[in-house]
């Protein structure tokens, strides 16, 4: 875990942020069994999508020379609002 950089998430992050996305809550749901949030990698890349091009979300990328997760915080309102964090 040495040489993490964190920067913020552009477009070209989208299908590696998504397909995250979908791994992490599709193994968590299985390992519990219950559905998946997301039914496949392209609605996770759908959300990784939306979330990156928001003005009002603040999008962070970790790396070590490949994405290993990302966090987005809400900035709408009054009280700013945390997540999905994906890894």
């Amino acid at each position: 875990m040495s040489n993490i950089t964190f920067r913020r998430a552009t477009p070209n992050d989208i299908e590696r942020l998504g397909t995250i996305a979908f791994e992490a809550f599709y193994k968590i749901s299985t390992d519990h069994n219950f559905p998946p949030d997301f039914s496949s990698p392209e609605v996770g890349i759908g959300l990784a999508g939306m979330l990156v091009s928001r003005d009002d979300v603040f999008s962070v990328v970790a790396e070590n020379g490949k994405i290993l997760g990302s966090n987005f915080l809400w900035e709408s309102d009054e009280i700013d609002g945390v997540g999905p964090i994906l890894y």
